[in-house]
């Protein structure tokens, strides 16, 4: 429950996002009104979605170095980038994941990160695309 706990606010530190657009130099900053769900994923832009992708990704990967007991719970996850896969990737895995079923517009975006990628995993391991 620790694990969960953590796990949980590492990634709810990857909800206010922060974007520099490269053509005006204006900047975006979007504010989450408590638990982002995949509809709030799909409304942001690309570049949102890439900057809360690897805010997810990053907060995962960390989250083994504050837990004191013995298991990684994320050795999985670890293997996503020895895949060849790019975070523009793993965005698109999650977006993809997410428009599959509508229902999973109403669903925590953490969760749906957590099952995209991991099936995402799966499917690159195994071959397939």
């Amino acid at each position: 429950m620790k694990k969960l706990a953590l796990l949980c606010m590492l990634v709810l530190s990857t909800c206010i996002l922060t974007q520099t657009s490269s053509s005006a130099g204006d900047r975006v900053i979007f504010f989450a009104q408590g638990f982002l769900t995949g509809a709030d994923f799909l409304n942001m832009s690309e570049d949102q979605r890439q900057l809360h992708t690897i805010g997810f990704y990053n907060g995962v990967t960390m989250s083994p170095f504050f837990v004191k007991e013995g298991g990684d719970y994320v050795d999985w996850f670890k293997r996503l980038p020895a895949t060849g896969l790019r975070v523009s990737d793993m965005r698109k895995m999650i977006t993809e994941y997410i428009q599959a079923d509508p229902a999973r517009a109403k669903q925590a975006l953490n969760t749906l990160c957590w099952e995209a990628l991991k099936k995402g995993l799966e499917k690159t391991e195994s071959g397939s695309k």
